[in-house]
């Protein structure tokens, strides 16, 4: 009962989000845009069951050529999905619960963001406008992106360490106390760096001119700045075994075979009127107005932007009190939720324009996850004001209200569009992931290679000989194949694996291995021979795997220093 009571908020935030993974429940699974994603667990699994970490290559996409999708596709989506597996799970029940609790820890994070800033029963709120907002049920229930979805859940805790820091040093200008909320920004960095990259991307947009702004308001205190610069660079380091390759080793990949074309950031602008009301739809995003999905903030949510805005006003004018820490967090949050908005929009597209690389996040509408943030931080700030304005008793009555009509207005919007009743070994079959996946997304194979026409062009086997051997041994795993065998003539051995540095080719002839369109090719003499094809990472990723270490390090130097700086006070 005690911790009933102490914990009721949360454990209503967890009761109340039941609403939004309802659906999960169903059996079968449900058409979405990303419809990749069991097979990217499961594949994930396979690589992880080889002994293969951090994973970079799965060995069944890319038509049966496997290709380096985790070096370059955020990974940690996948590798909590993989351990659902690891714990009995079939891939598709294990994808259901990784879905689910990435929209879970989106109102869990969120309701901890704000009952550390503004308190419990605004806390309480803000986790269900963020849990129920429109853009979160696209990802879920139209695109199916699991790595946006995470990125979302990521993002509260990211400005939690942000504010917490500015409240402490706007208190204490020259204090050195902090040390916890800058742990907790640097992990929180690091987590939505490997949940998606894109969002990362548009946090680093976001986070510049916020950081300035607060320094300002901070009357130019270096010690701040250099407490968030140390945060971002410790969170980049954590992330460093994925962000670096990702970023140094694109160019080995036809990645960027994604930008412009149906997927031009230009042609993709949401309309100002969408915002209010757009119909709700499964398809896809057009250049025009009438899209196949909806864009809308809900009327709700834009009423609380401009009730929150009046509520501030209206305290100060008639206290006339200067604005406090807390105001200041909530002035930036909608300043930064109008511009998520028209971030949105064709009125940034001189920002778009003239910002590098931005064409990679191919879809403007991307912003709205930032929408959803900020607005949840407004509903926040407005329940903690309304309260010494209307009583209490009013004050949990329009609380209750806000609650009942969010839910009530866009539980309808967290829904499917239809089942599919296919078990999970339809998802898991060879032929399945190898051509029907594989189609999907062919992106990371090299840019010159061999993309099969038809089904009966796939690859069956990893590796292939022109002329008749015999095996005496064979190891063969996703990152490793090791053969024993007797050649009884000259022959060809035909690596069906696409090219990528990192793999290494060793045989006890020391002949050099030919680079095709559709893998290797090793000449080989008659004879007894020993061959060694094995995925050993570059000089990059091995760099970038060390700089997590050293990241790791650091986090866990800092965590040991709160935890003898809490026993010395003890004592």
């Amino acid at each position: 009962m005690a911790f009933v009571k102490s914990y009721w908020s949360l454990i209503l935030v967890l009761i109340l989000s039941l609403g939004t993974i309802l659906p999960l429940f169903h059996p079968g699974f449900f058409p979405i845009h990303d419809n990749t994603q069991i097979e990217r667990v499961y594949e994930m699994n396979k690589s992880l069951s080889d002994g293969f970490f951090p994973v970079r290559w799965v060995e069944d996409l890319g038509y049966g050529y496997g290709y380096p999708i985790f070096n370059f596709y955020s990974p940690l989506p996948y590798y909590l999905g993989s351990m659902f597996i690891f714990l009995g799970l079939n891939a598709l029940v294990a994808t259901k619960a990784i879905f689910a609790l990435g929209i879970i820890l989106s109102g869990v994070f969120m309701y901890i963001f704000i009952k550390q800033i503004f308190g419990e029963l605004p806390g309480l709120i803000s986790a269900i406008i963020y849990l129920y907002f429109p853009y979160h049920a696209i990802n879920i229930y139209v695109r199916g992106d699991l790595d946006e979805i995470f990125a979302y859940a990521f993002l509260p805790l990211v400005f939690l360490g942000i504010f917490k820091t500015f409240l402490i040093f706007k208190e204490k200008p020259q204090t050195n106390s902090g040390l916890k909320w800058l742990i907790i920004l640097a992990v929180s960095v690091a987590l939505v760096i490997i949940s998606h990259n894109l969002t990362s991307f548009m946090l680093l947009i976001i986070l510049m001119p916020l950081v300035l702004v607060l320094f300002g308001v901070s009357n130019f205190n270096l010690k701040l700045i250099s407490y968030y610069f140390i945060a971002l660079f410790v969170g980049f380091l954590l992330s460093s075994f994925y962000s670096i390759p990702a970023l140094l080793e694109m160019n080995y990949t036809n990645v960027t075979s994604q930008i412009g074309g149906g997927a031009s950031f230009s042609d993709h602008f949401v309309c100002l009127d969408q915002f209010w009301n757009s119909a709700w739809g499964y398809g896809g995003s057009t250049k025009s107005c009438l899209d196949g999905m909806s864009f809308k903030i809900g009327k709700l949510n834009i009423a609380i932007a401009f009730l929150s805005l009046l509520i501030l006003f209206t305290i100060r004018l008639k206290n006339k009190m200067k604005l406090e820490k807390k105001d200041y967090i909530y002035l930036l949050s909608i300043v930064f939720f109008f511009i998520s908005l028209i971030m949105s929009t064709s009125y940034s597209s001189f920002v778009w324009n003239l910002v590098p690389n931005m064409s990679f996040i191919q879809y403007p509408w991307r912003f709205l996850n930032f929408a959803g943030l900020f607005i949840s931080i407004a509903a926040g700030f407005m329940v903690l004001k309304t309260e010494t304005l209307i009583g209490k008793k009013i004050h949990l009555l329009i609380v209750s209200l806000i609650v009942i009509l969010t839910i009530g207005y866009n539980l309808k919007l967290f829904n499917p569009q239809s089942y599919y009743l296919s078990p999970s070994d339809y998802y898991t079959n060879q032929n399945h992931i190898k051509w029907e996946t594989s189609k999907i997304s062919d992106e990371y194979m090299p840019r010159d290679f061999f993309k099969p026409k038809n089904q009966t062009e796939i690859v069956q086997k990893r590796f292939e000989f022109d002329q008749e051997v015999k095996i005496n041994s064979i190891l063969d795993n996703t990152q490793n194949i090791a053969l024993d065998f007797e050649a009884l003539k000259p022959t060809r051995l035909y690596i069906n694996i696409a090219h990528f540095p990192g793999w290494k080719i060793t045989s006890d002839e020391k002949e050099e291995a030919m680079i095709t369109n559709k893998g290797y090719i090793l000449n080989v003499s008659p004879g007894h021979r020993l061959v060694n094809i094995r995925f050993e990472g570059t000089k990059v990723q091995k760099t970038a795997n060390m700089l997590t270490i050293i990241g790791i390090l650091i986090v866990v130097i800092g965590i040991i220093n709160i935890r003898q700086k809490r026993i010395s006070r003890g004592s």
